[in-house]
């Protein structure tokens, strides 16, 4: 572009621009931490490239995130939000890792969603992707046996208590992390890895020798996502007959 002004003085200036109107490709995975407690979870995805002929190509400039949630009526509820493709918030791994800047609204099933986005502005047609679940919920421990406070005249063979995970987000029987009666460990069986329940987790008793009097039970368990709970209760023993009764006395009658 040359400009001249009524003195003749002229002024010129060059420049060059690119069209570019090619979808760049999708990232080529995605990686959501299934299951989390987190509200605000860590993301990772390959770094994605751009598409067209060489020259032609604007180069990939970043990326948009969309948080959805799954199955009937899934909908977007986080974002959308802009990552830059040289924002990585662990430079020792090859992907890009995101941490989720607002907060989950829920426990539940939920899917991330990543569209690659050119420096020309065109966005790829499809995105990665990844499901994910949240669970902060912990599980449930009741219908302990022996029950709490209760009297029994034998050695129970068990112990055992129910466990049940519940709530939108449940993940189910992880691990039984603790059992032990009076302070001595035993080894418990539990459900299968993810069973929601209920079911009985328990604990053999065959060979504890266990004696007259309170006996003091701790169980802690997780589940999946890794929240626990710990349930504690007592049960006595009473295996000795009691003395018969004496100096019976008839009054009003004979014998």
């Amino acid at each position: 572009l040359t400009l001249h002004d009524l003195a003749g003085n002229e002024a010129s200036l060059t420049w060059e621009f690119f069209v570019d109107t090619v979808k760049p490709f999708a990232p080529g995975s995605e990686t959501a931490p299934d299951p989390t407690q987190s509200a605000t979870p860590t993301f990772s995805w390959a770094h994605a490239s751009d598409n067209g002929l060489a020259g032609e190509m604007s180069g990939v400039a970043g990326y948009t995130v969309q948080i959805w949630t799954t199955g009937s009526g899934a909908a977007c509820v986080l974002g959308p939000y802009t990552v830059d493709d040289t924002y990585d918030e662990d430079p020792e791994t090859p992907e890009i890792d995101w941490t989720l800047p607002d907060a989950l609204p829920d426990d539940g099933d939920y899917e991330i969603r990543v569209w690659t986005v050119d420096k020309a502005g065109n966005s790829s047609a499809d995105y990665a992707s990844d499901t994910f679940r949240r669970d902060t919920a912990k599980p449930l421990l009741d219908m302990e046996e022996p029950a709490d406070t209760t009297w029994t005249d034998f050695v129970p063979p068990t112990i055992k208590v129910r466990f049940r995970d519940q709530g939108a987000g449940a993940t189910g029987f992880g691990s039984v992390d603790a059992f032990t009666v009076d302070g001595t460990t035993y080894t418990a069986t539990g459900l299968a890895t993810g069973a929601l329940g209920p079911g009985f987790i328990e604990a053999d008793l065959t060979d504890a020798g266990l004696g007259d009097g309170p006996h003091s039970v701790l169980i802690t368990v997780s589940d999946v996502a890794g929240n626990s709970e710990t349930k504690t209760w007592v049960f006595n023993i009473d295996t000795t007959d009691p003395e018969p009764p004496t100096d019976i006395e008839v009054v009003g009658g004979t014998l």
